[in-house]
């Protein structure tokens, strides 16, 4: 499969495509090989991500335009095909496009999917009333509708859904912020607000962690994704440090290994960023101290930051040539 996304990457195409590609293509989305050949144009190409991904057991991607599966499910059996469709369903935007094979349908799922055109297997992505709900990693019956052939039983029909509200303020006033990544250092998904931590890099967009991460975070997290794999269990980093816009932030990295099952070889992990407040300062034991005890606190607290700004560079130092030494060893497994 790496073969394969390399080969994808790569995209050359022969010479021979100029007698279907019209002119204006060739010049708009390729550039030529030398030998001959066209290649896709690299801005294009910075615009795709090349991945492994099992649609049966990896969590899906979300708010995708276009699915495109051909030729894969007629070598699923029927209870195969009744897990994924749900999935590609749950992936896509409204009014989202699935592509299939010749041969292939949506079978039994005509109430998720609307046929557009039949020669080329094209199917648009329907609103559905109930929400499905698709368990990873799945079961034999990973999606159904919910309250199938029964009618609710709420007096207030209009009435919002209490658990799913607690859940919802939980994450969003209490859990720190998240994000999972694959073993290629792939931003998969996110949670909550992760701004201070990660960014948008000048250039092409981009889903790398290693690319969007604050710069003074970089060592760290990549050091503790590669530690957490290592140890196969969760890996925390305490005490890290960085600047947004001139102020200083401390916090925790934690990674956590997604278990996806022994089958599959991508793993996943969840990094949350714990930011530490720092208690304020003050109060009536502040004020009664003399100028001559406040002199002498802040003095002491210059020195323990100058010792603390110390200790980041040797743990910074230390990840650096922990992150070298593991590229070698890859380098030798390769």
């Amino acid at each position: 499969m790496n073969r394969l996304c390399k080969s994808a990457r790569s995209a050359i195409y022969p010479a021979s495509i100029a007698e279907e590609v019209s002119q204006e293509r060739l010049r708009k989305f390729f550039e030529p090989v030398e030998g001959g050949g066209y290649r896709i144009a690299k801005w294009l190409r910075d615009c795709c991500l090349f991945s492994r991904h099992d649609v049966t057991r990896a969590p899906p991607f979300a708010k995708v335009d276009l699915v495109s599966c051909r030729n894969v499910l007629i070598y699923f059996d029927a209870e195969l095909q009744k897990v994924v469709l749900p999935i590609f369903h749950y992936a896509l935007n409204p009014d989202g496009i699935l592509l299939l094979g010749k041969s292939e349908s949506v079978g039994t799922f005509t109430e998720l999917f609307s046929l557009i055109g039949k020669t080329d297997k094209l199917y648009t992505r329907k609103q559905v009333s109930r929400p499905l709900r698709i368990q990873l990693p799945m079961s034999r019956y990973a999606a159904e509708k919910l309250d199938v052939g029964h009618k609710s039983t709420d007096p207030m029909p209009g009435r919002i859904d209490v658990k799913r509200e607690l859940e919802r303020l939980a994450l969003s006033e209490y859990a720190p912020p998240a994000v999972v990544v694959n073993s290629s250092f792939e931003i998969v998904q996110s949670q909550g607000n992760t701004s201070p931590f990660l960014g948008l890099s000048p250039g092409q967009p981009t889903f790398s962690l290693l690319r969007m991460a604050h710069p003074e975070l970089i060592s760290d997290l990549r050091a503790a994704v590669l530690e957490a794999r290592k140890k196969d269990g969760p890996f925390k980093k305490e005490g890290l440090s960085i600047r947004d816009n001139g102020k200083l932030r401390t916090l925790n990295v934690r990674v956590v290994p997604i278990p996806i099952g022994i089958q599959s070889k991508e793993r996943y992990y969840t990094i949350f960023f714990e930011e530490i407040t720092s208690p304020k300062r003050g109060g009536a034991g502040a004020r009664e101290t003399g100028s001559k005890t406040s002199s002498r606190t802040l003095s002491r607290d210059e020195i323990a930051t100058k010792e603390k700004h110390h200790l980041e560079i040797q743990k910074k130092l230390t990840a650096n040539q922990e992150y070298q030494q593991s590229l070698i060893e890859e380098y030798e497994t390769s």
